[in-house]
């Protein structure tokens, strides 16, 4: 199922600059490919034409708290004129018990198409393939040029797990893919990496062409990852992670804690060098979910959430004593040094978690998430059906200001939520998407699941 409208007229696509484009409304939806088992949408990446790449897994299962269990690649283009292919089979379906998953997309500016992600059997792209070992999660780089070609296929792995949970191209048409592994990792220049506690993050780059540039280690004794990926406007990569217990990037030394922190840091595109970084933590958990870098001030959006005690954001103190359910933060940094520029909590009954940020072409900035019970955003109160379900949410905030422009909540009795977001280049529209149970209330003729969980993706107005 698919609607379309057509972009709006030159002017209204550049952020709120008239009143109809201000209302964050639903405008196109599709409901992915449906099947009677799961399917989730993970990640989603818009070119500056106007394409729309969406990602994640299908026909497969989930773990008690989402995470997919098994599964074959659900990859998805959709044009500029609302056209949709279907580029899961250039994944070659593996057999039951099999999960290859998409974790996150990127289109460089000539139109090449990178998608990272992990996966438990075997990963086959043409004649191309990989089996990973002794039934452990890999990871896997793969990009394609804009006809959907493969350029070049990357599996990382060994006895242990490898996880890639990010990347991104620079407007040099080179790769960055972030990550987390265990045990030992070949990254191409056969001068292996071997994580020194439970888990190291990984940042590595590759020309257009697949060959290592360079790579970064983020160690510890505890479990480190890179999560998150952004391009400043001169081309350095930005990541955001984990960081549990003793750790080290660059300037940063942790102590030894019981709890999670995250780490914000700025690294050379032609060295790899850190040029800054932050560590942002206290006495509570705190995970990073997603990252973005504003088209016109250069600051960098950072969305996650925290439990468990008191964040401390370089300055800005949030509290949350409950261990059991997340509250949301939105935080905005100098792209400079890292410092801490402006942020804002969302927190109330139940739970409030941020999965997805993006900056418009005009600097304000769109936020997805998923909350249960209540969601108070300034004067306008979301809410769920009941305490026991979770509704899938999006809202924008404007850019200088963190006044709330408008939010939105989509959902019934069941579980919906949104796991990534972009804003196209072309129109300014936010692109949302996840996965759903039962129906999208809320969303035009009110989609409804046909199994499990269903993907979908959203599109809506400035």
């Amino acid at each position: 199922m698919s609607q379309y409208e057509p972009p709006p007229p030159p002017g209204l696509g550049d952020g709120c600059t008239a009143e109809v484009a201000c209302k964050g409304t639903p405008v196109a939806v599709e409901h992915g490919v449906v099947t009677a088992k799961d399917d989730a949408f993970h990640a989603v990446a818009a070119s500056n034409d106007g394409v729309v790449f969406m990602g994640g897994f299908g026909s497969g299962t989930t773990e008690a708290d989402g995470v997919p269990k098994e599964g074959n690649v659900l990859l998805t283009r959709r044009g500029p004129d609302g056209a949709i292919s279907d580029w899961s089979g250039k994944f070659v379906p593996g057999k039951e018990g099999t999960l290859v998953t998409v974790a996150s997309l990127a289109v460089a500016p000539a139109g090449e198409v990178a998608v990272a992600g992990y996966f438990n059997g075997t990963l086959q792209i043409g004649i191309e393939s990989y089996a990973s070992q002794a039934n452990s999660r890999d990871a896997f780089l793969a990009v394609f040029d804009a006809q959907g070609a493969l350029v070049y296929l990357k599996a990382f792995g060994d006895q242990a797990y490898q996880v890639a949970h990010a990347v991104a191209f620079d407007p040099a048409g080179n790769v960055y893919l972030g990550g987390s592994f265990a045990g030992t990792v070949d990254f191409g220049d056969k001068a292996a990496l071997e994580a020194s506690g439970t888990g190291d993050g990984f940042l590595v780059s590759y020309d257009r062409t697949g060959k290592l540039r360079w790579r970064v280690p983020v160690r510890g004794a505890g479990f480190q990852a890179v999560y998150a990926l952004a391009i400043t406007d001169d081309g350095d990569v930005v990541a955001a992670g984990l960081m549990d217990g003793e750790s080290s990037l660059g300037p940063l030394e942790g102590e030894l804690t019981e709890w999670k922190d995250m780490f914000l840091a700025r690294f050379d595109a032609a060295s790899g060098d850190v040029t800054w970084a932050q560590r942002m933590g206290g006495s509570g958990d705190q995970i990073v979910d997603a990252i973005d870098i504003s088209p016109k001030t250069g600051e960098i959006a950072l969305v996650g959430n925290f439990r468990g005690g008191k964040m401390d954001l370089l300055g800005k103190q949030y509290t949350n004593d409950d261990m059991h359910v997340w509250d949301m933060f939105a935080a905005f940094y100098s792209p400079t040094d890292g410092a801490l520029l402006r942020s804002a909590a969302f927190q109330g009954p139940g739970i409030q978690a941020g999965t997805g940020v993006a900056f418009d072409p005009a600097g304000d900035v769109v936020i997805g998430c998923l909350f249960s019970q209540q969601l108070q955003l300034g004067i306008k109160l979301l809410a769920t059906e009941s305490g026991l379900d979770a509704d899938a949410c999006a809202f924008k905030l404007r850019g200088g200001t963190l006044d709330v422009v408008w939010g939105h909540d989509f959902g019934d009795a069941w579980a919906q939520g949104i796991t990534a977001v972009d804003v196209s280049p072309k129109t300014g529209r936010p692109l949302l998407v996840g996965g759903f149970q039962s129906k999208l209330v809320g969303i035009l003729d009110e989609p409804e699941s046909a199994g499990g969980f269903d993907a979908f993706f959203l599109e809506l107005s400035p």
